[in-house]
């Protein structure tokens, strides 16, 4: 996966920090929280739900999807996702890499990009190559 030189920076510091982020979310708990308490609010149960920038994988578990795909930049979160929630499905990799959307199992009835807008280089593109992954 080729990265910009500003991509590479993100990794760099998502990888720094995947062994602290939950302890992070922990103790931010009421923001946290009150933040997933409203994504439950706006996704419901039972659905199927892509998020892209997961992260450690909190949010996705907190929705309680039928069918749940994480997909994040830094190896060293998933892993951290990967082990504290075996029954969802986590990936490495890009949002913008195209061969990686595809690869995806869609579709989904919910994308999710949580926090993650302000590392994209190009939004437009993006959600463009996420059209094929939507149900109607």
């Amino acid at each position: 996966m080729k990265l910009s030189i500003r991509k590479q920076a993100i990794l760099e510091q998502a990888d720094k920090l995947a062994a602290t982020r939950d302890q992070w979310i922990h103790k931010n708990r009421y923001f946290y929280q009150d933040d997933y308490t409203y994504m439950r609010f706006l996704v419901k149960n039972g659905l199927r739900v892509l998020e892209l920038g997961c992260g450690t994988g909190q949010l996705l578990n907190a929705l309680q999807p039928t069918y749940g795909v994480g997909v994040d930049l830094s190896a060293k979160m998933v892993e951290v996702a990967k082990k504290n929630y075996p029954d969802l499905h986590f990936e490495v990799g890009d949002l913008e890499d195209s061969e990686l959307i595809d690869s995806l199992d869609g579709p989904f009835d919910v994308i999710i990009l949580s926090d993650t807008l302000g590392y994209l280089d190009d939004c437009e593109e993006a959600f463009t190559g996420l059209l094929d992954l939507c149900t109607p």
